[in-house]
């Protein structure tokens, strides 16, 4: 369990990280280009990138390790195993014969899939309108470029309005439910974005507010959730790993939320265009 709340808070942190630097791009964005114009962000981005190469010496304290040598523990391992070895040999042999981690057993499950699904699933409703939006608001609205961008921030806002209390939620309700209820939060609020004329909705700004807002909510438990969803299984069906095994899980498990992640931001924009552009 100790193993699983450091994975998922670090899971968190990631994702608070991300979105709280998205958020502060985009009002940085806003006002650089309100006052500089449209090229204002590009060449402040520029010149920062620029000046942080030129002094990253000066900026980062780099350490200097000498990795010649062997540490002292792995000689005085290498003595243990040599001198005992009645005593060493069964425990080096358990650990030789425990089931390594591997893709396929982390996603052996349909519970481990719909957890992968689900992050891929909500990372493409969380970004379907960065190519969509702009032009609705400045089509409909008449929005500036920097009021768009501040428009955007909307779905962060929500994010981290209910990110503080995801952890204790979770412990409260069954994780697959809280995954497929956040879902379908999403895809009403996907109706709210639009707004959807099948529904009757008003073409307003206050109706689009509340879809995007009610994503950044419901984003929160997916994003959080779903690597949860992909640990559980494996740890029921196989047992907690060792020390080492659990490293190498929880690297398996990085790479596969990181993946679902990336391919949900592809997606999500991909598809969204097209939809708007041929349907």
């Amino acid at each position: 369990m100790a193993i699983l709340e450091t994975s998922a808070g670090k899971v968190y942190e990631s994702s608070l990280d991300s979105v709280i630097g998205n958020m502060s791009g985009l009002i940085v964005a806003a006002f650089l280009c309100h006052f500089l114009g449209f090229v204002g962000p590009f060449a402040a981005v520029g010149i920062l990138s620029v000046l942080l190469t030129l002094f990253l010496d000066k900026v980062v304290d780099f350490v200097d390790t000498d990795q010649g040598s062997p540490s002292e523990s792995a000689i005085e391992l290498s003595v243990a195993i040599y001198s005992t070895p009645e005593s060493v040999g069964p425990r080096l042999s358990s650990i030789t014969q425990e089931l390594q981690p591997t893709y396929g057993k982390v996603l052996e499950t349909r519970r481990q899939v719909f957890g992968l699904l689900s992050l891929i699933f909500g990372m493409m409703l969380w970004t379907k309108i960065d190519t969509t939006m702009a032009d609705k608001l400045y089509d409909d609205f008449d929005f500036s470029p920097e009021l768009c961008a501040l428009f955007y921030t909307i779905q962060f806002i929500g994010f981290l309005c209910v990110s503080p209390f995801c952890h204790k939620i979770m412990h409260h309700v069954d994780n697959t439910l809280l995954i497929s209820v956040s879902q379908i939060l999403q895809g009403v609020a996907s109706l709210l974005i639009g707004p959807s004329h099948l529904l009757g909705l008003p073409n307003s700004l206050a109706v689009i507010v509340s879809g995007l807002f009610l994503t950044g909510i419901a984003n929160t438990f997916t994003t959080i959730s779903t690597y949860k969803e992909m640990h559980d299984p494996y740890i029921e069906r196989y047992g907690k790993p060792s020390a080492a095994n659990s490293e190498k899980l929880s690297d398996i498990l990085s790479g596969l939320y990181n993946a679902g992640f990336s391919s949900g931001v592809i997606i999500g924009p991909f598809l969204a265009s097209y939809i708007t552009l041929w349907l």
